[in-house]
Formats: structure tokens, sequence, C-alpha cells
């Protein structure tokens, strides 16, 4: 069974200790002489605020059904629970229940809500530069 473990790499979780616990992660891997290609680091896994994030994956399914069930998430993940997570899916023993988060996988709430900012945003300029526009029209000059 081929599983990896990615480590959030971006700014908002790098701000919270990403980068220790992505090294308590390759600590463990080379004293388990595992590839370093089932840990390692990732851009954004799209659940800014509640990092470090770490993504399990279980790549050897089939149907994307199934992938999307066999990933684990977990928030918060500290330096010391890298041991712990590591050993519990990349040993094939039971799955920690501290620091996992109650879902699956990425949901589209999260990412509806990373696009609805930025729309909301760019509404927001919109609307200053109409405001500006008006004003501007309505200048008396002396």
């Amino acid at each position: 069974m081929s599983k990896r473990v990615l480590i959030c790499q971006n700014t908002t979780c790098k701000q919270q200790g990403a980068k220790q616990v992505l090294d308590a992660f390759e600590q463990w891997a080379q004293r388990h002489d595992l590839s370093t290609d089932e840990v390692m680091a990732s851009g954004c896994l799209g659940h800014c605020g509640q990092g470090p994030m770490v993504l399990v994956v279980n790549e050897s399914t089939v149907s994307t059904k199934e992938k999307e069930d066999k990933k684990t998430w977990y928030d918060g993940v500290r330096p010391e629970d890298a041991k712990t997570i590591a050993e519990q899916h990349l040993q094939l023993t039971a799955v920690p229940s501290n620091r996992r988060l109650p879902m699956t996988s990425t949901s589209a709430s999260s990412s509806f809500w990373i696009w609805a900012s930025w729309g909301g945003l760019g509404l927001f300029f919109i609307l200053c530069i109409v405001v500006a526009v008006v004003a501007a029209m309505n200048a008396h000059y002396v």
C-alpha cells in the first residue's frame, strides 16, 4: 500500500511551524529507511489558519471515490505529533485521532470561500473606483 504524507509549506502554515513539522517527518522517514517520496512538502492544502496542515494520502486505490475515502487530514500539527502520525499511517497501525480533521478531502465549501473572498475583494475595489470616478465628476474646481 503506497502512502504519502504531505506537509503544507505555504506562508500561513510556515508561520505556524510547518518547516519544523516537515523536518520531524523527514527525520522519522530517514530513521526508518523510507523513501523521500513518502514524506514531502506540499503547497497550500486549502485550510489556512488551521495549520500546520498534514495530509496523508493512500495512493494505491484505483477509483477517485476510493482515493477520496483514503485521505486523512490533520490540523495544528506540531513536530512532536509527526512520530505518532507517521508510525500509525506508514507502518499500518491504527489512525491517530488527536488533531485529525473530521473530513475526507478538501471540501468544495472551503474552495468556495477562498474564491468568494477574492471575488469580494475584487468587487470592493471596483466599488472604490466607481465612487472615486463619481466623486471626481461632481468635484467643483476653483
